[in-house]
């Protein structure tokens, strides 16, 4: 005796209760999770656990069709209230951070004089820096200058505002452990007497050289420490107490940085 041939809806209703089924679907959704926000996945996930106690009936002795439903709508408030707590402490996933961000945590770092890994450090009397040699420009990506923001002044008085902008070429390496030298020009329209400075590039140097005017001329400077910020080495760190001349609207901050490929340096803020 044949057995009876179960409709095709009923089949495909097996087929999405399966375990088999809702796994593949499990790992699906983990795989594409990194980019959706925690909360959505909280919510998606909600849905399937509420259909999962409405099916169960688990007030299925109640003879009141309203005691029934208020006891579900209870029980799947009492979920979803487990469900928020769940995502409140659950640790969320770290947006990267801003220049405005990395300038901050930097200057905290600058002020304990700690955690930042300096390529050169200066603290000792005034001293005159040689002229580097000139090298050859190979193209010249903006002409110019790119206004990037606001910045507040260097001596730390929040009343006036200094405007930056900055421009970039490449130039001809000679070092063999960084094939890419990039030349950074910062410029501004106020005068900072002491300055805290800080620059992202979209990918990791190898080396930074700052230098006011681009070391045209004699300078003097105290307190100076420059170098590539601890754990993030596409940001580059210079400050100092006093120079001589100072950075400010005659004299830019040219910055030498050393790369395995091209980069581009755009953000640029004082503190």
């Amino acid at each position: 005796m044949e057995e009876p041939t179960e409709p095709p809806i009923t089949k495909i209703w097996k087929w999405l209760e399966a375990p088999w089924f809702w796994g593949g679907v499990a790992l699906i959704l983990g795989a594409s999770a990194a980019t959706v926000p925690l909360s959505i996945i909280f919510a998606i996930g909600y849905v399937p656990v509420a259909v999962g106690i409405v099916r169960s009936d688990f007030f299925k002795s109640l003879t009141s069709k309203w005691r029934k439903f208020l006891s579900n709508t209870t029980l799947l408030a009492v979920v979803a209230v487990i469900f928020f707590f769940v995502w409140k402490v659950v640790p969320k996933p770290k947006e990267p951070p801003t220049v405005d961000d990395i300038a901050n945590a930097v200057k905290k770092k600058l002020d304990e004089k700690q955690d930042i890994q300096p390529l050169s450090a200066e603290n000792t009397p005034p001293k005159e820096q040689s002229k580097p040699k000139p090298k050859t420009k190979l193209s010249t990506p903006s002409s110019k200058p790119k206004p990037i923001g606001e910045a507040p002044l260097g001596n730390g008085e929040p009343p006036n505002q200094a405007h930056l902008s900055v421009t970039q070429s490449y130039k001809t390496s000679t070092r063999p452990d960084a094939p890419v030298e990039t030349e950074v020009v910062v410029q501004t329209d106020m005068v900072f007497p002491s300055l805290k400075f800080v620059m992202q590039c979209d990918k990791p140097l190898i080396d930074a050289q700052p230098m006011i005017g681009g070391g045209a001329g004699a300078i003097a400077q105290m307190a100076v420490s420059r170098g590539l910020a601890q754990g993030h080495p596409n940001i580059v760190v210079y400050s100092y107490g006093s120079s001589a001349p100072p950075f400010g609207p005659a004299n830019p901050l040219v910055i030498d940085v050393w790369s395995a490929e091209p980069v581009k340096c755009e953000q640029v803020a004082t503190f």
